[in-house]
């Protein structure tokens, strides 16, 4: 998947039209995420797939069922086919690590991480 730069405005659509081809639809990205999310979910409810402590083991039973209340997983770059990029700055408001773009918006809240983490050594 490619990405064009955030510089696809009405202004430069007119004059720079094949750039802004190059950038994936939002409702994709949202698509491949959860294809990939279900597939391994599935993988671990027929059981060919562990998840440890630290990704979530509490369960709870629904109809006689066992399933992860809270699974939390790390995606990798590789399997999504593309990489965030931008810079981890912490939250004012909830002191949450997030992952902002070059436009000021925020792609990732990052949670599980602690605020008095340095950022300096945080990479994939």
């Amino acid at each position: 998947m490619k990405f064009c730069s955030h510089n696809c405005g009405i202004s430069s659509l007119e004059s720079n039209l094949e750039a802004c081809k190059l950038a994936i639809p939002f409702s994709n990205f949202i698509c491949k995420g959860e294809l990939l999310w279900m597939s391994m979910m599935l993988k671990f409810w027929n059981g060919s797939e562990e998840v440890g402590k630290s990704q979530g083991q509490n369960r709870f039973l629904c109809d006689g069922l066992s399933y992860p209340s809270s699974t939390k997983r790390i995606i990798l770059s590789e399997d999504l086919d593309f990489v965030l990029v931008g810079s981890i700055k912490a939250s004012p408001l909830s002191g949450r690590l997030q992952l902002v773009d070059s436009t000021g918006c925020i792609d990732v809240i990052v949670p599980d991480l602690p605020s008095n983490e340095s950022l300096y050594g945080i990479y994939e």
